[in-house]
């Protein structure tokens, strides 16, 4: 069976799921929906002929690419297709939104961003006895009782409102409604983790007639790795969660390695001005009391404080956090060779 998926990320998800796992005789092709879109490239109706099957979610509000074309022209060639659910929801998150760290796009928690001034110096100045407090409330139950609840009905009636919009072929929402703390169903809000992917693979799989290996449906390992929003203990106590997923990474602009919630919570916090330095070129990293210095690359990013204070000129000091090699307490970065954003809704 000749297979298309069209979709984003999940696209590829499935197309990993399925060349790995798949026990039937299946040849999978993903087509790229945003990286059509953003090029404004035309999408190749013609080809849908050649496919046994074309997966894809529906698009609604994109003009002359929605999804209703696809189905068309499948129609007119005769060929198969399935519609499934776009795979996005965000009841494990206070106010979920798109933060910036320049050109560099993640999910943060926008509800963080007016909570955390009540913990915050009234002088405006450093005092990490501030931000203690702010990084302690955010294990406390009392701090997110009040906003939990409704996180999870307004998320849970969007997508209940996509399925219905984009008439798609079987639905996620009861599942998600029935099983969201008994396991983690999601990643960040549009990355589901691999215990999703299994439901609906279980119902693709059998719509479209494929037998899937059951070592899949034993898997720990997550299918889309490498970017995960946490989930703040408070937030796991407000909704009884089953589980605990407090770290954090995004290896699209932070590097392969997790991140502490201790440092995500900086990066929430005022008070401690976070930001996402990136390497212009060659540059070189030393201990302000040491002759010791690390040589990194272009196009590097790390995340630090700094201290525009008892520099040489041209240099600042920072605290770099995350893994070694580069973390340090007082580094020396020479500012020509950098640059620096903070992260911004």
């Amino acid at each position: 069976m000749k297979i298309l998926i069209y979709g984003g990320c999940h696209a590829t998800a499935l197309k990993r799921i399925l060349d790995k796992y798949s026990l039937s005789e299946v040849s999978v092709d993903t087509l790229i929906n945003y990286q059509i879109i953003a090029t404004k490239a035309v999408f190749p109706y013609e080809n849908l002929k050649n496919y046994d099957l074309v997966l894809f979610n529906p698009i609604l509000n994109r003009g002359e690419y929605n999804s209703t074309r696809i189905e068309e022209r499948c129609k007119q060639y005769g060929t198969p297709y399935l519609k499934y659910p776009w795979l996005q929801w965000g009841g494990y998150w206070p106010e979920p939104k798109k933060r910036n760290w320049g050109e560099n796009k993640e999910w943060g928690l926008f509800y963080l961003k007016g909570y955390s001034n009540r913990y915050c110096n009234p002088d405006k100045k450093t005092d990490d006895s501030y931000f203690d407090r702010y990084y302690e409330s955010l294990f406390e139950r009392s701090s997110f009782d009040s906003i939990m609840a409704g996180e999870i009905e307004k998320t849970t009636h969007q997508l209940v409102q996509r399925e219905a919009e984009g008439g798609v072929d079987f639905k996620i929402s009861p599942y998600i409604a029935d099983n969201f703390d008994k396991k983690q169903l999601f990643l960040t809000p549009d990355h589901p983790s691999t215990e999703l992917y299994k439901h609906a693979v279980r119902i693709i799989a059998e719509a479209i007639n494929i037998r899937i290996d059951p070592s899949f449906y034993g898997s720990n390992i997550e299918i889309q790795e490498g970017i995960r929003t946490p989930i703040l203990p408070g937030v796991a106590a407000a909704l009884n969660l089953n589980f605990s997923a407090a770290d954090w990474c995004n290896n699209e602009f932070l590097g392969d390695s997790s991140y502490s919630l201790r440092e995500f919570a900086r990066t929430t916090f005022p008070g401690t001005p976070i930001f996402l330095a990136s390497t212009k070129n060659n540059t070189r990293l030393k201990e302000a009391d040491s002759s010791d210095t690390t040589t990194i690359g272009p196009n590097k990013k790390l995340l630090v404080s700094l201290d525009e204070n008892d520099a040489p000129k041209d240099h600042i000091k920072a605290r770099i956090f995350g893994p070694a090699p580069y973390r340090r307490t007082t580094a020396l970065l020479y500012k020509p060779h950098w640059t620096f954003s903070r992260p911004d809704f």
